[in-house]
């Protein structure tokens, strides 16, 4: 074999080896971008359940404080892991839901599962309270139907 030969098997196995690591590169470009894609997926997936496991907790605490709410007729509080707290208070046929955190209001979403949560009425507005020192708060008062609150 003469070197020209040689040389030129060695150049052809080069641009093999060169065209095989582009596809390869090109390979892995595509599967870490799937992965992700994945990543992605699985965060909303972990949010979303974690979203229903808060809405069912609060569903539990939220029962629990209406119940001796209508036993004692005593404002109930309680305050979420997430320091959302929780005030349930009633004056005659008048109810009111307070939520409220230090240095920030309640999300939208807190808002929304709390109303669910709490039986408040679709049509009741929160009142965005004034600041109570670092505490920021929103109300939800509304007429109680004497149906349910017996």
């Amino acid at each position: 074999m003469t070197d020209l030969t040689w040389f030129a098997q060695l150049t052809t196995t080069a641009t093999d080896l060169d065209a095989t690591i582009s596809q390869m590169l090109a390979t892995l470009q595509r599967e870490q971008s799937t992965v992700r894609r994945l990543q992605a997926n699985l965060k909303v997936l972990l949010a979303q359940a974690e979203k229903v496991a808060d809405e069912q907790a609060t569903n539990e605490i939220a029962q629990e404080m209406i119940e001796r709410l209508t036993a004692t007729g005593q404002r109930q509080q309680y305050t979420l892991a997430q320091g959302l707290n929780l005030v349930i208070s009633q004056t005659g046929v008048w109810r009111q839901l307070r939520l409220s955190r230090e240095h920030a209001l309640p999300s939208s979403l807190e808002i929304k599962i709390c109303r669910n949560a709490f039986g408040v009425p679709a049509h009741v507005e929160p009142r965005w309270a004034a600041a109570l020192g670092e505490r920021r708060a929103v109300a939800l008062v509304w007429l109680v139907d004497p149906a349910s609150a017996a």
